[in-house]
């Protein structure tokens, strides 16, 4: 395991298919630049006791590093679904 991750959150309950081509372009990416950092992106749920989007805006992106953190990773290094290397 690398003490370096990168987190990302593509998901979203309502429309799944519109963010999985995030996820796939922001994978692709970081599979030629960040070769030598782990990835952890949520694609199908929101990440381990996150509350839904509605429930607390934007919340998922503190549970995702602290999940990563939690995991054991020194450096997280937190990328939007939207974000490309």
């Amino acid at each position: 395991m690398s003490q370096r991750c990168i987190v990302s959150c593509c998901f979203a309950p309502h429309n799944p298919e519109y963010y999985a081509k995030f996820a796939d372009r922001l994978e692709a990416s970081l599979g030629q630049y960040a070769k030598n950092a782990d990835k952890i992106i949520y694609r199908t749920q929101w990440p381990p006791g996150a509350p839904s989007h509605h429930e607390l805006t934007y919340a998922f992106k503190y549970y995702a590093v602290k999940a990563a953190f939690e995991k054991g990773y020194r450096y997280v290094m937190w990328l939007d679904a939207g974000t490309q290397a």
